[in-house]
């Protein structure tokens, strides 16, 4: 493997050129366009492994700022570990056409071997308790454990399977083949490596998580890392950054087997009907179990033991939170992430004590609206959110320093509504505009939604409150865009929100420049929302927004301009702010 640099705008490979070398992205960005449309590869990814061997490239790779990758080898299965011999083979089809039947057979292939069936002649009542121990598949989330080659671990992922197993609604398996470490490139590429394998292993097995096992030379520890399929740095409380290690002694207490299965429970997107059922009702459970570790049995383990067991409590019980709606497991999750950064030394470990402090400042703003007076809650928030952000590092942990920042931003936002301090309000702004900067809309979608959401309201008020128009007219931009990307028929509440949010900040900009323009696009978005809501049966929200139309219609009158045809006569109300917040 080797690492190559690449300057702003150099091509890495272009269409039509064979295919050949896949790439593991390092630093920087990387544009990826293809038949007029294009995507953003982020560090850590990999890319260039779509195409056959030989096959002509079907998209253009341009750096996008200085850019180094690591070159992985050749063809589609490069950096894919075999789990059966008959996986070598399969370049004998690279000669077929259909790169579907490609892609099929390489996920079949990249499972791992059935296990032996039992004889047939196993007792009955045998094969009947073997039976109730296992969950039908819609009823449990299945794990791999990933380990590492060269590494003599077989007796602590034994421990650690046995400890998963416990509960039927677990089923953990070891990887047959373990995950190849490169032997050049700094610290963090070859970690990255390692993780864009565990990911595409992930991938073609359809598990639900994936652990990736790293056992220490001197053997009296393990190092659990938390792969998941869906990505894990959007930064909602909650989430396991694949980047934090658990660190456990060997061999491993029964005590800590709780803590284990709920970070598997809390981690994984449900995907078949009744999992997510299953997944509130084994999580809350596994934390009440969990619970009882108190300090004496904590007592030996090492400082990072500890942090990394807070951590994941403190995790797993915000996820217990946003998936049961229950404000008592934020306030367990802040007790134990408060004592997991106050264990944390000050002078290192900067990734780990930046991810913990986002996360413990990202559920203290959710707990502050529970609260009557949350404005301690909010200034803590602020003060743990903008310390993580000095911590993070936006090439390495792009989406969490952004979801820092979008966290801040709310926060500061809030705290201004509550104080009324201009100062607070300008810096929600610039907050928000820094994550817009690092996120990308294919990437991380609904986190670059919920930044154009908050910049557009922030930017409203400010504009507003500063009788800047230019900056309410960037608001009304990043509404435009939100209802650019949401569909109508197929989400139509979500797209009824965003109509209601460009019209409040038309109406703004109407207010603020007296044009005609903004006062008839504000309508129509108006009546776009209200329509929407009376065929949904949304009576309140459609009542908001017929009073929205009223206001326009005032305003309209105030400016000398032609009034739009009576509406329907409707109940009406108003919210003081005319926003909605999605």
């Amino acid at each position: 493997m080797s690492e190559h640099t690449y300057r702003d705008g150099e091509a890495i490979y272009r269409a039509g050129d064979p295919s050949g070398a896949t790439f593991l992205l390092l630093q920087g960005q990387v544009e990826l366009a293809e038949g007029g449309e294009s995507r953003q590869v982020s560090p850590g990814e990999i890319f260039g492994d779509d195409e056959l061997p030989g096959d002509p490239r079907a998209a253009t790779a341009t750096a996008r700022g200085e850019v180094i990758v690591q070159h992985l080898g050749g063809g589609p299965t490069a950096n894919l570990p075999a789990t059966v011999p008959a996986a070598r083979p399969v370049q004998a089809a690279a000669s077929t056409p259909a790169r579907g039947l490609w892609q099929g057979l390489r996920r079949a292939l990249s499972r791992p071997a059935p296990p032996p069936r039992r004889p047939a002649g196993m007792p009955r009542l045998f094969a009947l308790r073997a039976a109730e121990r296992r969950a039908p598949r819609n009823q449990r989330f299945d794990v791999q454990l990933a380990t590492l080659a060269g590494q003599n671990s077989t007796a602590a992922v034994r421990q650690l399977m046995d400890l998963l197993n416990q509960d039927r609604h677990l089923k953990a398996a070891r990887v047959l083949t373990p995950l190849a470490i490169p032997a050049e490139g700094s610290a963090a590429a070859r970690l990255g490596a390692v993780h864009a394998q565990a990911r595409h292993l992930l991938a073609a097995s359809g598990a639900d998580l994936l652990l990736l096992c790293d056992v220490p030379r001197e053997g009296n520890s393990l190092s659990l890392r938390v792969v998941a399929p869906a990505r894990a740095d959007d930064g909602r409380p909650g989430t396991f950054h694949p980047l934090q290690s658990l660190d456990l002694p060997l061999p491993l207490p029964a005590a800590l087997g709780p803590v284990l299965r709920a970070v598997c429970f809390a981690t994984p997107w449900p995907r078949m009907r009744g999992q997510r059922t299953m997944q509130v009702e084994r999580l809350v459970a596994t934390l009440d179990q969990a619970a009882t570790l108190d300090g004496r049995q904590a007592q030996g383990l090492s400082a990072a033991a500890r942090v990394g067991l807070k951590t994941a409590y403190g995790n797993a019980a915000a996820a217990a939170a946003g998936l049961s709606g229950s404000a008592q497991w934020y306030r367990k999750a802040v007790d134990s992430l408060r004592g997991a950064e106050a264990e944390l030394p000050p002078d290192r470990l900067h990734l780990q004590r930046g991810l913990v402090r986002h996360s413990l400042g990202s559920v203290l703003a959710i707990l502050a609206e529970e609260d009557d007076d949350g404005t301690a809650l909010l200034e803590e928030a602020e003060r743990l959110l903008a310390a993580a952000i000095e911590d993070l590092r936006p090439d390495r942990t792009p989406g969490v320093w952004a979801a820092a920042h979008l966290r801040l931003g709310d926060v500061l936002y809030r705290l201004d509504r509550r104080a009324g301090s201009g100062p607070r309000l300008r810096e929600s702004v610039a907050a928000t505009q820094a994550a817009l900067r690092v996120l990308a809309a294919d990437r991380w979608p609904q986190l670059w939604i919920e930044g154009l959401n908050q910049y557009a309201q922030s930017a409203q008020v400010l504009g507003r409150t500063s009788n800047n128009a230019k900056l309410i007219e960037s608001a009304v931009e990043a509404c435009r865009t939100i209802c650019g990307h949401r569909d109508r028929a197929r989400t139509p509440l979500p797209w009824a929100a965003a109509q209601n949010n460009l019209g409040s900040a038309l109406f703004l900009l109407a207010q603020e420049t007296g044009r005609r323009e903004p006062v008839e696009e504000a309508r129509e978005a108006f009546a776009n929302a209200r329509q929407v809501y009376n065929e949904t049966g949304q009576g309140r929200a459609a009542d908001v927004a017929a009073r929205n139309l009223k206001r326009v219609d005032d305003l309209a009158k105030r400016l000398g301009l032609r009034p739009a045809a009576a509406p329907r006569p409707a109940k009406e109300h108003w919210s003081e702010e005319g926003e909605e917040r999605t």
